[in-house]
C-alpha cells in the first residue's frame, strides 16, 4: 500500500493530518500482521514448504494418494503400482530396499516405508537431512495408525480422520455380521503349499470375515503345510489371493474344500486403503461362493 502526503500542509491542519497519518499507518500494520500471522501456523508452514516424499512401500504409496498427498510424492519403489498415477513416478529402489545414491540425488524431505532391509540406511538419510518415517504394516490396526501418523506429520489431520472414519465404518459393518461356521485355510503359495498361521495378516482377515482360520493355533505366521497335517484337518474352504485355479491344488488339498479366489491380490495382502473393502468382498464369497 502506497501512501502519499502533500507537502503543502497548513499549520492549522498539521496536527489533524499527523493524527490521520498515524491512524493509516496503524491500519496498514494491522493488515500486514493479519496476512502473515492471522492464519494458523501449520497452514503457513505448509505454504512455505511443500514436503517432498519418497515411498518405498506399496501400501504407503496407496495411503498417500488416498489422503490426497500424492502430489508430494517424487519417487517410489518398483513394487508401488497402485494407483496408476504412481507408475509415473521415478523408481528409487525396491520395496524396503532403497537405492541410497538415487534418493540422496532426489533430495526428498521424507522417506516413508514399512520396513528397511538395512536399518542403518536411516542414519545415512538423517545425515543428509532426510527424515525416515517407519510405518507399521502388519495389520488393519497398523494401517489406521499409519494414517494417523501421516496426518500428523503432513499436518492434515482432517484427511486422516476422514480416512479412519471410512475404514472403521466398514469394519463395524463386518463386526456386526454373524459368524460363518466354516473352517478356512488361507494359502499363500501352492508349490510348496504355504499357509497363513497365527498373528499373520491373513489370520486377521479371516477373523474379520467371520470364519475360523484352521491354522489359528500354528505359532508360525507363514508355514509349509505337510500332507499329513492337512489330512488331520476339516477344511470347508481354501482362500487364495493369487491367480490359482482348482487345478493348481489338485492332489494337495484333501476332502471337498471349496476354493475361494480373492479378486485383487495386492488389495487383500497389503495393509492399505483397499483392504477393508476386500475383506467385505471375501466374506460375501465365503457365504455365496465365487460370484
Amino acid at each position: 500500500m502506497k501512501i502519499i502526503l502533500k507537502k503543502t500542509l497548513s499549520r492549522s491542519h498539521g496536527k489533524n493530518t499527523a493524527s490521520i497519518f498515524a491512524a493509516v499507518l496503524a491500519a496498514v500494520f494491522c493488515l500486514c500482521m493479519w496476512c502473515s500471522c492471522g492464519k494458523p501456523e501449520a497452514v503457513q508452514e505448509i505454504q512455505a514448504k511443500s514436503p517432498r516424499i519418497i515411498s518405498l512401500s506399496p501400501a504407503v504409496t496407496e495411503t498417500l494418494f488416498q489422503m490426497g498427498l500424492g502430489n508430494h510424492l517424487i519417487g517410489r519403489s518398483d513394487a508401488c503400482n497402485v494407483p496408476e498415477e504412481a507408475l509415473k513416478l521415478p523408481v528409487a529402489g525396491h520395496f524396503a530396499d532403497p537405492n541410497v545414491e538415487t534418493i540422496l540425488t532426489m533430495k526428498p524431505d521424507f522417506v516413508m516405508t514399512n520396513d528397511l532391509i538395512n536399518p542403518a540406511m536411516a542414519k545415512t538419510f538423517e545425515k543428509a537431512g532426510i527424515e525416515t518415517l517407519m510405518l507399521p504394516g502388519r495389520s488393519v490396526q497398523d494401517y489406521l495408525s499409519s494414517v494417523e501418523t501421516i496426518g500428523n506429520k503432513m499436518q492434515c489431520p482432517e484427511a486422516a480422520e476422514a480416512e479412519k472414519k471410512r475404514v472403521n465404518t466398514i469394519l463395524d459393518e463386518l463386526k456386526a455380521k454373524p459368524e460363518i461356521q466354516k473352517n478356512v485355510l488361507f494359502i499363500i503359495w501352492n508349490d510348496p503349499l504355504m499357509a497363513a498361521g497365527k498373528g499373520s495378516l491373513p489370520d486377521e482377515i479371516l477373523k474379520l470375515a467371520g470364519v475360523r482360520n484352521i491354522c489359528e493355533n500354528v505359532e508360525t505366521e507363514y508355514f509349509r503345510c505337510s500332507q499329513e497335517w492337512l489330512l488331520e484337518q476339516k477344511i470347508d474352504a481354501v482362500v487364495s489371493a493369487h491367480a490359482f485355479t482348482e487345478k493348481d491344488f489338485k492332489g494337495k488339498i484333501p476332502g471337498t474344500a471349496r476354493l475361494i479366489l480373492c479378486e485383487d491380490e495386492s488389495a487383500i495382502l497389503r495393509p492399505g486403503p483397499r483392504l477393508a473393502e476386500e475383506i467385505l468382498k471375501l466374506r460375501n464369497k465365503l457365504e455365496h461362493g465365487n460370484k
